[in-house]
Parts: structure tokens; sequence; C-alpha cells
């Protein structure tokens, strides 16, 4: 089985900006306001936002609603 056919189990900041057509820099506020739950991976301030699928596909289907 290749990557791509396995579902998707966290998404990245960008990733989700993308399927959102919305920017980077919205969705880690959503992010930071608690609107979308996510948590950090990696040391520092370069540590990488990480998505669970249920809160991203969630958040998606929020955002069609409206």
């Amino acid at each position: 089985m290749d990557e791509k056919d396995q579902p998707k189990r966290e998404w990245t900041v960008t990733q989700l900006a993308r399927a959102a057509g919305v920017s980077v820099s919205f969705v880690r506020k959503e992010v930071a306001a608690g609107r979308i739950v996510g948590r950090k991976v990696g040391p520092g301030l370069r540590g990488l936002w990480v998505i669970p699928n249920v809160s991203a596909r969630a958040w998606l289907d929020n955002r069609k609603e409206q």
C-alpha cells in the first residue's frame, strides 16, 4: 500500500491551509485561539504544529456549512 492510499492521521498547518484555501497564518491563529485542536512537536519556536485528522475534518466541514 502506497503512502497516498493510507488515510491521513495528522495534518500540518500548511496542508490544512491548502485544503481550506486560506493562509497558513490564518490556520495558526485558529489553532492558537483553540478553534482547531492541534499540538506542537519539535523544539522551541521552530516546532511544527500538527492537527489530528478528526479536528481538521471537523473544522473543514464547519467552514463548508458557513
